[in-house]
């Protein structure tokens, strides 16, 4: 059985560099390995992506990728803290 780590629920708005666009898309869920966004285009898995949030830079590779969402691995864990701020929860400081 594969461990899937728990996801937190979102509704915020992130920017996204994938493939040389600028995308500010819409945060589905996040989790402490990825993140699962809307995003209207599929990019092929493997692409590299960078996660702009408002104090923090993330890098990562799309995981899975449909015409509707994209699952985004990020290179390293979030901390709770970073996972709270992206999902764009109230008592992230």
């Amino acid at each position: 059985m594969q461990y899937r780590s728990r996801r937190i629920p979102s509704d915020s708005d992130i920017t996204l560099i994938i493939s040389g666009l600028k995308l500010t898309v819409r945060l589905l869920d996040v989790s402490e390995t990825g993140l699962k966004v809307a995003l209207a285009q599929a990019f092929p898995s493997g692409t590299a992506v960078t996660v702009q949030a408002a104090r923090f830079d993330l890098s990562g590779i799309v995981r899975w990728s449909t015409e509707k969402e994209t699952g985004i691995l990020l290179s390293g864990p979030l901390k709770s803290d970073q996972q709270a701020e992206l999902a764009g929860m109230s008592w992230a400081a």
